[in-house]
């Protein structure tokens, strides 16, 4: 219920800026999906004091010392900017729980499900017995988008290699936020990951 709450928030704020006809409403899903700088930016600040509620709250909670609780408020973090965490909340969060700066992005890699503005999507290419002979993806990955295993691709995804993903006759196999692909080829994927 809260989750839904929020989303309606944003999505009625977006609308009174751009507008809510038909022509906009590639804009309002792109802006949900926090890819827009100027309103990822306005949706930070606009959400400010909703965020230091949550903030405190889960503070209070233990956030700093406790991993499921720190979780849960990246999650609800997640929720309320509509889908993708902006970079200004991942700073104040290390900050209030005293964290480095690079020990979140550490834990979101964990959790590919949380989303940053920089890693919107996820990529698991499987290594099951079957799929895993096959190097033509990973290594198709490495040339055109410059990414390995546990990297960040400038396309705005993370890659990360899985055990077999129960597909064997139709591999290689891939799952992409979460939906698994088979019959993959460098083209396919290609396509999967410009779709976005």
């Amino acid at each position: 219920m809260c989750l839904v709450l929020f989303w309606l928030t944003l999505t009625l704020d977006v609308r009174e800026v751009i507008g809510s006809n038909p022509i906009s409403s590639t804009i309002q899903k792109e802006t949900r999906l926090g890819s827009c700088l100027f309103f990822s930016a306005r949706r930070f600040f606009m959400h400010q004091e909703e965020f230091t509620q949550l903030l405190n709250f889960y503070q209070g909670r233990g956030a700093a010392s406790d991993q499921n609780e720190l979780v849960q408020l990246l999650r609800e973090t997640q929720a309320l900017y509509g889908g993708v965490i902006p970079q200004q909340a991942l700073e104040e969060i290390a900050q209030a729980l005293g964290f480095r700066a690079s020990f979140l992005p550490a834990v979101l890699k964990r959790y590919p499900s949380i989303k940053t503005e920089s890693v919107r999507h996820s990529l698991t290419v499987c290594q099951g017995p079957s799929c895993g002979r096959r190097r033509e993806l990973l290594d198709f990955l490495s040339r055109e988008y410059g990414v390995e295993p546990g990297g960040v691709a400038a396309a705005g995804f993370r890659l990360q290699t899985g055990g077999c993903m129960k597909n064997c006759g139709k591999g290689p196999c891939v799952r992409w936020d979460g939906t698994v692909y088979t019959g993959m080829t460098p083209e396919s994927l290609r396509a999967l990951i410009e779709k976005k």
